[in-house]
């Protein structure tokens, strides 16, 4: 999907602006935000539903959303299956504090 690999490059610049922003303190994360709502996302909703219907596309949003996710949030790059343990042991610890809450599949 050279569409989707072209559109998430240009959004790429966007958000590293965004990010350079964050970092020397003129705007906060909240504002960050919302830019990226207004200046990213417009970009990418134009043809997101076709992409759902490739995989590699598919791939290649998740990878740039996470990958944009960490940048603005600073924190660093981790393995896949970092992620994954780190996400059940968050899945884990809300079902200790909210028992109530059905397991996530």
């Amino acid at each position: 999907m050279a569409h989707a690999t072209k559109c998430c490059c240009t959004c790429s610049g966007s958000v590293q602006a965004l990010c350079a922003l964050i970092k020397t303190g003129r705007i906060p994360l909240a504002i960050a935000c919302v830019i990226f709502n207004l200046k990213v996302e417009p970009v990418l909703r134009f043809a997101r539903r076709l992409w759902g219907m490739d995989k590699e596309a598919i791939q290649i949003m998740s990878d740039a959303y996470d990958r944009w996710a960490r940048e603005l949030l600073g924190v660093p790059h981790r393995s896949k299956t970092q992620r994954f343990a780190n996400q059940r042991l968050v899945g884990t610890y809300l079902l200790k504090v909210r028992p109530s809450m059905k397991r996530p599949l």
